[in-house]
């Protein structure tokens, strides 16, 4: 059975757990996602401007990629194909997945779920999110620029190497 890692990319908003959720006679228990591990970790607290907001100290955000980076490896380990639900945006996000994939002879696909969508459609979206999953403007805004060149050139930045 064939090895494959599937790593969702797009800025908050762009609809990777959407995606996800409609599709998870496909995707299953196959999921590993950091925001839904930092849930687990964090809880709801009110900001200074009376928005909601997931409250993590730094050691717990921690804690919580971690908990994903070992349960990946886990299923690595056992040959499971993944959906990795992060915004995968960058090299950075990505590297120990793929590397770790690489190591355990796994086939890695970028699933650009932002697609085309404008800038002024992810704040929106972000911006009709329920409480604490709604990040800062500036954070999609980061999130939608980052991938634009990465998206258009994903094959050689991460070969396809088993």
């Amino acid at each position: 059975m064939a090895r494959l890692l599937f790593l969702l990319a797009g800025a908050p908003g762009s609809g990777k757990t959407t995606w996800i959720n409609n599709n998870e006679q496909l995707t299953g228990s196959s999921v590993e996602s950091w925001d839904a591990e930092r849930t687990r970790y964090g809880h709801t607290a009110i900001s200074i401007d009376g928005r909601e907001v997931l409250s993590l100290t730094r050691t717990e955000q921690l804690a919580a990629i971690n908990t994903v980076a070992e349960r990946v490896h886990t299923k690595m380990a056992r040959g499971d194909t993944i959906f990795i639900d992060n915004t995968n945006t960058r090299w950075s996000n990505m590297k120990g997945f793929v590397r770790d994939a690489r190591r355990w002879g796994y086939a890695v696909f970028l699933v650009d779920v932002q697609g085309d969508i404008t800038l002024d459609e992810l704040k929106d979206r972000n911006n009709n999110r329920i409480g604490y999953k709604r990040v800062p403007d500036k954070v999609v805004e980061r999130h939608y620029r980052n991938p634009l060149h990465f998206r258009r050139d994903w094959r050689t930045l991460i070969p396809q190497s088993p």
